[in-house]
């Protein structure tokens, strides 16, 4: 699957000094991530959506699970892998079952068409099936004790942002994924905005929401009851079922 931003992936370096500061530009041995498609096709979110009714609602349990991946698996403030010039990803998994019933279906906002890029941030934005193929994740937060009412707000909240501006440093993957992520939590997850310099040059880039940060709020996170955390894993999202009209 695609990143769920687009770059040219040549000069860029994270602002912020860390301890564990990650010069991927220069650094021969940066970890090479697997070559990344960008045409996967858009999904209209109904037609994902409409195969939970598959599943019968009497005695439903029903799941969300927030993904982070990384653009270089193991470096949080990596901001791009130039291997497949990525600047990671979030979506979101959403599961209903019931007795051996199982269906899972993941789903990303991407910038479609021209734009979604630094100098371009405005594109149209759409959703892709993030489960086929599976899309790989670092990091996720899963919401298991929820109810069809709370799964539902989830799911129109998603497709209610179906036709959104893509805009890479306000509204793009992980502005999406986690505002419908926030609707579950008592207390929203916040996380600090991700600054991006050219190198040399003074342009310095602002991602509100990003992967890399949401994965840093992600490891200080100790879930309660209802919560289920993943960190520091390289998993795949479960295979979505095919579209259902």
């Amino acid at each position: 699957m695609p990143p769920c931003t687009k770059g040219n992936g040549l000069g860029w370096e994270v602002v912020e000094l860390e301890s564990n500061e990650y010069d991927i530009i220069s650094d021969p041995d940066a970890p090479l991530y697997h070559n990344i498609s960008e045409s996967e096709p858009q999904v209209l979110l109904k037609s994902l959506f409409n195969c939970f009714a598959q599943i019968p609602d009497n005695g439903a349990i029903y799941s969300v699970k927030l993904c982070v991946d990384l653009p270089v698996n193991g470096i949080w403030n990596a901001p791009i892998n130039l291997s497949a010039k990525s600047p990671g990803h979030t979506f979101l998994t959403l599961t209903k079952t019931n007795g051996n019933q199982s269906i899972s279906q993941s789903v990303g906002f991407y910038p479609i068409g021209s734009g979604g890029t630094p100098i371009r941030p405005n594109a149209s934005g759409g959703f892709k099936n993030n489960g086929y193929p599976k899309h790989e994740y670092n990091a996720a937060l899963e919401a298991t004790n929820i109810t069809a009412s709370q799964f539902s707000l989830v799911l129109e909240d998603l497709i209610s942002k179906e036709n959104s501006t893509y805009n890479i440093f306000e509204n793009n993957c992980t502005t999406i994924a986690l505002q419908a992520f926030n609707l579950l939590m008592e207390y929203p997850l916040v996380i600090e905005p991700f600054k991006v310099q050219m190198l040399y040059s003074a342009t310095t880039f602002i991602f509100f929401q990003s992967p890399q940060k949401l994965y840093k709020k992600m490891k200080s996170i100790h879930p309660g009851t209802g919560l289920i955390k993943e960190f520091d894993v390289i998993s795949n999202s479960p295979e979505s079922n095919n579209i259902c009209l």
